[in-house]
């Protein structure tokens, strides 16, 4: 909102205007000044009235010449472009101003709406997002927003909402991200306005698709390109210690052997992406050897089954194997990434009475840390997992002569660690974090 001053070119004009006033009047007062000279000098010399005349006449000459320059600058000005000087205008009155208010909300990963706390929502003056905000304000713990004291107008909301309050972090993943899409137009007129918000997916607008798995670029599917799984690929957790009250310590740790078997991705129809990988559960990694080690609490908390031939502790393949998987038909568009409803498979214990080799005598069940779930099946759960691809960038070796681009993706999922029978002094929630790297083929453009 605001109201238009003069430009410089009108403020121009307006100044010459007033010279030319100016001369006019000395004009008239030249003119006046030689009648009172012929009238003074008449009983004077011809040659004193003649030198009286001539200066009046040149101070004439000269004002004339003025005159017409400063006609000629008008008219020049009035050819130059008119800007504009806009002053802002306060949109705000608070003695008879209006409220629009109402209640944000973003949706979960069952697509239920939740109370958006902590929303960022800006107000507009006009019809659209543009320009610079007129007001802004948060969300409070029950979702609610006011824009208090607003005159008579036309304004837009829209707002951004983080689900750990970050403002658009990338890296790691720090809470996931929704905006209106666009935004609420609003009309002001002399009542108070109720405006709920619904913030939305954001979905991609980039069209990458690309595998791990060769077979998947070649046939119908030769659009998509080929990408190897790189060794910088990784899977991390965290837990609490002990129990989940104050104050608590946090374990933090990850796993020596993480491995992809397929990632298909397909940036602008997700529908199409899929994925499996897995974790070598006895190469857990908490930077303590004493707990960490085969048969230790960590590993054997996290149920590493083992057996024994003589005093030779061996990991049964079985249960150190822990899946993650995503099937096609399962991913789909989520705040500004991705959401995959896919599967977490672990937690095999034999049930006792199998023969392993080495072993020549049949194994007895195992019950460390009084482990009571299923016997000789691998536990699986349906867990969502939120990801985000982070983009691309290409990469020279230091002669000049190759490059490679690779590709980033970043992923986090929970699970409660009773559902897998993990029976310990923890916290119930534990927190998995996921990122892949895929590095494409030499000289190759993507």
């Amino acid at each position: 909102m605001g109201f238009l001053l003069p430009s410089i070119c009108e403020k121009a004009k307006l100044v010459l205007t007033l010279i030319i006033g100016h001369f006019a009047v000395c004009n008239v007062f030249c003119i006046q000044s030689l009648g009172n000279n012929l009238s003074f000098h008449k009983n004077k010399t011809i040659t004193s009235t003649t030198e009286a005349m001539k200066t009046t006449l040149r101070i004439l000459k000269i004002t004339a010449i003025a005159s017409v320059l400063a006609v000629g600058l008008i008219f020049t000005f009035s050819k130059c472009r008119k800007d504009i000087v806009v002053v802002p205008v306060p949109i705000h009155d608070t003695l008879f101003g209006k409220t629009i208010s109402g209640i944000a909300q973003y949706p979960d990963y069952s697509g239920a709406m939740q109370l958006a706390k902590g929303a960022a929502i800006s107000l507009y003056s006009g019809s659209s997002k543009s320009g610079n905000a007129v007001a802004t304000c948060f969300a409070d713990s029950s979702g609610s927003y006011s824009f208090p004291y607003l005159l008579p107008g036309n304004y837009f909301i829209w707002a951004k909402y983080n689900t750990k309050n970050q403002n658009y972090e990338k890296t790691p993943i720090e809470g996931i991200n929704f905006e209106t899409v666009p935004g609420y137009p609003v009309v002001m007129a002399s009542s108070n306005i109720s405006q709920n918000i619904s913030l939305a997916t954001v979905a991609s607008t980039g069209t990458l698709k690309i595998s791990i798995v060769a077979a998947d670029t070649t046939g119908s599917m030769g659009s998509i390109k080929y990408a190897a799984a790189e060794s910088h690929s990784k899977a991390s957790f965290e837990i609490r210690h002990l129990d989940d009250q104050d104050p608590y310590a946090t374990v933090i740790g990850g796993f020596n052997v993480f491995k992809l078997t397929e990632f298909y991705f397909d940036e602008s129809a997700p529908a199409n992406t899929r994925f499996k990988g897995y974790v070598l559960v006895s190469t857990l990694n908490t930077l303590e050897p004493g707990r960490d080690a085969v048969g230790a609490c960590a590993s054997a908390a996290l149920g590493v089954d083992t057996y024994k031939v003589g005093t030779t502790a061996y990991v049964l393949a079985q249960s150190d194997t822990a899946y993650y998987y995503a099937t096609a038909g399962n991913v789909e568009n989520y705040g500004k990434g991705f959401l995959a409803h896919g599967t977490l498979e672990a937690k095999y214990k034999h049930q006792g009475g199998e023969i392993v080799a080495p072993r020549v005598t049949p194994l007895t069940p195992d019950t460390i840390l009084g482990y009571n779930g299923p016997w000789g099946v691998r536990t699986a759960k349906t867990e969502n997992m939120y990801f985000e691809y982070l983009g691309k960038k290409k990469v020279w070796n230091s002669a000049g002569t190759t490059f490679n681009w690779y590709f980033e993706f970043e992923g986090n999922f929970n699970f409660n660690r009773k559902d897998f029978y993990i029976n310990h002094g923890l916290g119930n929630e534990v927190k998995v974090f996921s990122h892949v790297q895929l590095k494409g083929t030499n000289n190759v453009e993507y």
